[in-house]
């Protein structure tokens, strides 16, 4: 059982701007920023020369929950978002889990936060930026895979 299934019956955009979305979207963010920003700071610990990850934060959009990251540079703290993950709900609060690809990882991570802002969000919805690592997992599962994936 989960805490944090999608619930029955409501739009992402219901979600987003609703009371019981927001908590709910504060829950999920809480829940995984804890447990996934020290690995994404990990990633780039060693290379000062590239971006950096500052924050981990959640939205509904497109019928499915997006983990995003806040990237920052140098003295500028966070301002640009590289959606990581989606979630896609399914029935009994279960989701299939899927992360960008390769290359977008490179290019969040080494491109100028001018462009990484501009490139991600026009590409979020479209299926084939994304790979499916997991199906029907609950979204503790799902964080638990991504904390526990080498390739993260």
């Amino acid at each position: 059982m989960t805490q944090f299934a999608y619930p029955k019956g409501k739009s992402s955009l219901d979600l987003r701007f609703s009371r019981k979305g927001r908590r709910l979207a504060e829950a999920m963010r809480d829940y995984a920023g804890s447990r996934l920003l020290p690995k994404l700071q990990a990633r780039t610990a060693n290379r000062p020369d590239c971006n950096r990850y500052d924050a981990v934060d959640l939205e509904f959009l497109d019928a499915c929950i997006y983990l995003q990251a806040w990237l920052g540079y140098g003295d500028v703290g966070g301002i640009a978002e590289f959606p990581f993950a989606r979630l896609y709900p399914l029935k009994g609060g279960r989701y299939n889990l899927s992360v960008r690809r390769l290359i977008d990882w490179s290019r969040a991570e080494d491109e100028p936060l001018q462009v990484v802002t501009n490139m991600f969000w026009n590409l979020a919805p479209n299926a084939r930026h994304w790979v499916k690592i997991a199906t029907h997992k609950t979204f503790e599962e799902c964080i638990d895979l991504l904390v526990k994936d080498p390739n993260f």
